[in-house]
């Protein structure tokens, strides 16, 4: 006759293999929840042109290059550098064109529409802790 039990030690193996694959899963899925919550909230900030908004999403160092114009490192001066452009350049809108994540990086690129024509945004961020954060924004003015 044949026996189709499983054998014990074989069976903890596999049920071992799917809980830890299982469980792996679960910490992608909620690291790619953050990264996307985080992009999310990049896309709603520069809708609004909200300067301070961004800068709760800025890590504590951040390069921000407005047409070309490398502005400080820290997160005041980044605040400071956006708030000046949306005052310039009052926001009508932004469009999300592209948006990424990887390991522990991600990406938005869109097009800010303002007063003054439109703006090509690229943000990247980056994963510190548990969340993400914005470490370099680009704004260019956008070959229309």
């Amino acid at each position: 006759m044949f026996n189709f039990a499983p054998d014990d030690h074989s069976y903890q193996m596999q049920m071992t293999r799917r809980i830890a694959l299982l469980l792996a899963t679960l910490l992608m899925a909620t690291a790619l929840a953050r990264g996307q919550e985080a992009a999310q909230s990049v896309v709603a900030a520069f809708r609004k042109g909200n300067a301070v908004e961004l800068n709760t999403l800025l890590d504590d160092k951040v390069n921000i290059v407005i047409q070309g114009k490398t502005t400080g490192s820290g997160k005041r001066a980044g605040e400071e550098a956006l708030a000046q452009f949306f005052r310039l350049h009052k926001v009508q809108g932004f469009d999300l064109n592209h948006e990424g994540q990887r390991d522990e990086s991600g990406f938005v690129v869109g097009t800010l529409r303002t007063q003054h024509g439109n703006y090509r945004v690229h943000c990247f961020l980056k994963k510190t802790g548990n969340n993400y954060f914005i470490h370099q924004i680009r704004i260019n003015k956008a070959d229309d």
